[in-house]
């Protein structure tokens, strides 16, 4: 990876809050992260790891 950068934020009302990978997430505060890869394999990579935060954290809030 050769750099990063990361912005919070924070809004009044919750909201739904597209979390860059196609998800839809509600939250009031988030974090968002601009990764960038020196090869398409970390890319992929990268990307691959990050759906399953997402996936394991709206599991953790939304219904089953």
């Amino acid at each position: 990876m050769r750099g990063r950068d990361t912005m919070a934020v924070e809004v009044d009302k919750v909201q739904q809050v597209n979390d860059g990978y196609g998800f839809n997430i509600k939250a009031n505060r988030y974090r968002w992260m601009t990764l960038i890869y020196e090869t398409e394999a970390e890319a992929q990579e990268g990307r691959a790891h990050a759906l399953k935060a997402v996936e394991k954290a709206t599991s953790a809030v939304l219904p089953k």
